[in-house]
C-alpha cells in the first residue's frame, strides 16, 4: 500500500495548506499568550502537532513534484540541444 507522503498533490491541497498554516499559526498565537489553561493549553498543542505534520507532509509532496519537474526540464533540455545540434548537422 503506498505511503501517504508518497501521494501525488491534488487540487485543493494547497487550499487546505493555507488554511491549515493559518490555524497553526493561530494556536502558537493562542499558546503563547499565556492565557490558556493547562487543558485547553494541551488540547491545543496537540491540535498544533496534526497540522504540523500535514502541512509537513504537503511541503514534502510540494518538493517530490518540483524535483520531478525540474528533472523532466533538464531531461527534455538535454534532448533538445541534441536534435538542435543533429539539425545543425545536417
Amino acid at each position: 500500500m503506498a505511503n501517504k507522503k508518497d501521494q501525488p498533490l491534488k487540487e485543493g491541497q494547497s487550499a487546505d495548506f493555507e488554511k491549515n498554516l493559518t490555524s497553526l499559526e493561530q494556536i502558537v498565537k493562542d499558546l503563547e499568550s499565556g492565557k490558556l489553561s493547562l487543558e485547553d493549553g494541551l488540547s491545543k498543542f496537540e491540535s498544533g502537532v496534526e497540522l504540523y505534520k500535514k502541512c509537513k507532509d504537503f511541503l514534502s509532496q510540494a518538493e517530490k513534484k518540483i524535483k520531478l519537474l525540474t528533472e523532466d526540464l533538464k531531461e527534455e533540455g538535454l534532448s533538445m540541444q541534441s536534435s538542435d545540434a543533429e539539425n545543425e548537422n545536417n
